[in-house]
């Protein structure tokens, strides 16, 4: 009988003992902040994010992001195009940040509805991943609700 019990014990402490978002052995990324999570028509909204490598090398990343509006549901899509990264080299597991900025309604626009100039107030979710250059994808961070007035 206390044979079972250590040998539950010692199983969650193993399981305790992992964490897995620390960033160590694979792609990882980390949405630490937003500058608020409530926007008017060019309000700049600032995404800053923890990121590291498992290995040692020129890095060469890529940022995607995608958007799930609340009320707008036809238009959840990926950002036009892929953020390119700035690139250096990297030491393995060693955490960086990269801040990723735009100004709301210069660029991603909010819930549009055909008419031009016109959106609507809307709440989104972003979601991130980073993709490095041998095609090795990080979990995917969602940010928190921002609202986007029109």
């Amino acid at each position: 009988m206390s044979a079972k019990i250590l040998t539950v014990i010692v199983i969650c402490l193993v399981v305790l003992g992992c964490k897995k978002n620390d960033g160590k052995g694979r792609l990882y990324l980390n949405l630490k902040s937003v500058n608020k999570t409530t926007f008017i028509k060019l309000d700049n909204i600032n995404f800053e994010f923890e990121f590291s490598h498992p290995t040692s090398e020129f890095v060469m990343d890529t940022l995607f992001i995608r958007r799930e509006f609340f009320s707008c549901p036809y238009f959840n899509a990926d950002t036009p195009k892929p953020i390119v990264m700035p690139q250096f080299t990297s030491t393995a597991d060693y955490i960086g940040i990269f801040d990723y900025k735009y100004q709301y309604g210069n660029g991603i626009q909010g819930c549009y509805t055909g008419k031009p100039g016109e959106n609507l107030t809307d709440s989104v979710y972003f979601y991130f991943c980073l993709k490095d250059k041998n095609g090795v994808l990080s979990d995917t961070v969602k940010s928190p609700k921002i609202i986007l007035r029109k």
